[in-house]
């Protein structure tokens, strides 16, 4: 169990009072992870939030494309097949202090992007279920919790449009792509 003042330190329970963060606090499990370890995935359960302590973590959206691949043997002998790419788009980083995995609190049930280390990390994990079950007993942690969790969304969601926005100029050749 980490100890208060590690929470504490979180500006996502900054606001939160010392009694209740004790009993978050109980909840947590320290881990740590060598560096390119991928914490989760798509489509794994989403069951616990996670707080760095040390470390770093790139939160990534897998990106399916095809092509097409033409074989010209000579004139008349072309095959032509639809090859599958996979790549990865780094939509955000989270460092110390950050908090990342929310989609365990909102009920998705799934994960929808990589989280994979970039260096030796140190998280703390706290089962969503045990939050959920305190959010239900107090409203004003609730209110806390999802004030600070509606920042981070907010946050994630710009870098996601700023990066659609990125990956349109270059797929059409746009000069400039202004949101209204």
């Amino acid at each position: 169990m980490p100890d208060t003042p590690l929470l504490s330190g979180f500006r996502f329970f900054s606001e939160v009072p010392l009694k209740t963060l004790e009993a978050i606090s109980a909840a947590c499990k320290v881990l740590d992870f060598p560096g390119t370890t991928v914490v989760f995935q798509p489509g794994e359960p989403a069951d616990s939030l996670y707080c760095m302590v040390a470390g770093e973590v790139e939160l990534s959206l897998v990106v399916h494309d095809k092509s097409l691949k033409a074989d010209v043997r000579h004139e008349e002998s072309v095959r032509a097949q639809m090859v599958d790419h996979i790549r990865e788009i780094v939509v955000d980083t989270v460092r110390s202090g950050q908090i990342f995995g929310w989609t365990a609190l909102v009920g998705g049930g799934k994960r929808a992007v990589i989280a994979r280390c970039t260096k030796p990390t140190r998280v703390c994990t706290l089962p969503a279920a045990e939050l959920n079950s305190m959010i239900a007993e107090d409203p004003t942690l609730g209110y806390l919790i999802f004030k600070r969790l509606a920042e981070i969304i907010a946050k994630r969601l710009n870098a996601r449009t700023d990066r659609l926005l990125e990956a349109w100029v270059e797929a059409f050749g746009a000069s400039k792509v202004t949101p209204q």
